[in-house]
């Protein structure tokens, strides 16, 4: 059996039951999205909610392993998911099983160039 898990930017790693993406029009620009999806005895709520920040959402990486073997099957880095869109609980339709779930965004090139000069253009000002 095949299990994922994710490691956010902080070093914490939880499983994972799904990370599904998808292109969405969010903030006006279209965007890669992912919707993780916890199992509610893996998490709280409140404990999602402490990593639903930038500073833990600027590197995500997921891993595939094998249980049988312990053996990584698949890893996957994806950066700049800094823009939270949803979280919260929600129930599967195909079960009635509850979830939790954290929706996220990713920030675009001139966005992330955009905020590089603003911090550039400060750290000049400041020396001068």
């Amino acid at each position: 059996m095949i299990t994922q898990s994710i490691q956010f930017s902080n070093g914490t790693t939880l499983p994972v039951i799904a990370v599904y993406g998808k292109n969405e029009l969010i903030q006006n620009a279209y965007r890669e999205c992912f919707e993780i999806r916890f199992s509610i005895g893996d998490v709280t709520l409140e404990g999602l909610s402490s990593l639903a920040e930038p500073e833990n959402l600027s590197e995500l990486i997921l891993t595939e392993r094998d249980d049988e073997t312990d053996e990584i099957t698949a890893q996957f880095s994806h950066y700049n998911f800094t823009i939270v869109t949803g979280m919260g609980m929600k129930t599967a339709p195909e079960d009635g099983s509850k979830f939790f779930f954290l929706s996220v965004a990713q920030r675009s090139d001139s966005e992330l160039l955009m905020e590089r000069l603003e911090r550039d253009n400060e750290d000049i000002q400041s020396a001068l």
